[in-house]
């Protein structure tokens, strides 16, 4: 059985092959992505930070924190490190899909769950694509009414509960906000997200269409706090 090896200390090997916690011991962090929002003429506004646990006692393998540097703070390297008030207002590249929008052009713009799916997108597609960075499920009336005049958005579903919540939920905020343009939910062909289907070679006319009442079934298993995550709403017949 392994040993792992914490700040110099060596941690007793559980059971299960995960280490045993010492008292006081917190989770080791790895920086492995950040992801720096603008507004529409591409002034930075904060920056989300993606960390890895290596090891992980706390049951999540990732965490995320956030920089910004307020007005009132006259060095530029000088940061706040915490969520921005108004962080909840802006979508990520925000500055890329603006110019698009406020033109009125017929763009699809790609709304995934995440940063690392939004640059996947765009990298291996060279499409427009963004992202909320609150998680599953808390994208806010804000950030849909950046999207209303846009002429046709794709909502980019993970493959889980949540998932289905949080695609079910941004495809209705769009909704109330006043969208009248083309709406359409989609899921990877294999694996969970957008990230894992472009891993897995599929282009982007692979992403397959979900079926609205499956989706809206997973998301309300997710929305009446059943632990197990069932998913998997896709089907055979989910095309």
């Amino acid at each position: 059985m392994n040993n792992y090896t914490v700040s110099g200390r060596k941690a007793l090997p559980a059971s299960n092959g995960r280490p045993i916690r010492r008292t006081g011991q917190r989770c080791a962090k790895v920086k492995v992505a950040e992801y720096v929002y603008r507004d529409p003429r591409g002034r930075e506004l904060f920056t989300k930070i993606r960390y890895r646990h290596d090891p992980c006692w706390c049951n999540r393998d990732k965490s995320f924190a956030y920089t910004w540097r307020p007005a009132y703070l006259k060095n530029e390297w000088d940061l706040v490190f915490q969520k921005p008030p108004d962080a909840d207002g802006y979508l990520y590249r925000l500055d890329e899909l603006w110019p698009f929008i406020a033109r009125g052009q017929r763009e699809t713009i790609y709304w995934a769950e995440g940063e690392k799916d939004a640059d996947e997108m765009a990298r291996a597609y060279k499409v427009l694509a963004t992202s909320h960075h609150q998680g599953a499920g808390k994208a806010t009336p804000a950030q849909a009414a950046w999207l209303v005049r846009a002429k046709r958005v794709v909502i980019v579903a993970d493959l889980d509960d949540p998932g289905a919540y949080c695609a079910a939920h941004r495809h209705n905020l769009l909704l109330e906000a006043g969208f009248r343009g083309e709406l359409v939910i989609v899921r990877a062909a294999e694996g969970n997200d957008a990230a894992d289907h472009i891993a897995a070679g599929y282009r982007l006319g692979e992403f397959v269409e979900v079926d609205l009442s499956r989706l809206a079934e997973a998301a309300s298993r997710y929305k009446s706090n059943l632990t197990n995550n069932h998913a998997k709403y896709m089907g055979e017949s989910n095309v």
